[in-house]
């Protein structure tokens, strides 16, 4: 199990996105398409009936590249 490292906490989910930029775990632009993405996670949790069929589908197919790659970002940094 991993100690907490940084304890620190957020008012909200995007913010966790300029928190691992701050401490140089996500580069700038990836953290920025993090906090994007956070955004969106909140649409889908809390205004599910505002989403399209259209707008996930373009989130999906591009950016698909950048979410599977954030697994890989956060394991380099935790080496």
């Amino acid at each position: 199990m991993l100690p907490r490292c940084f304890a620190m906490a957020t008012a909200n989910y995007q913010e966790i996105a300029n928190k691992l930029i701050n401490v140089d775990v996500l580069p700038q632009g990836e953290g920025t398409l993090f906090r994007e993405m956070a955004g969106y996670r909140n649409r889908l949790t809390h205004f599910y009936h505002e989403v399209s069929y259209e707008g996930l589908c373009q989130i999906s197919c591009k950016q698909l590249d950048s979410i599977t790659a954030y697994p890989g970002w956060l394991l380099e940094w935790v080496e």
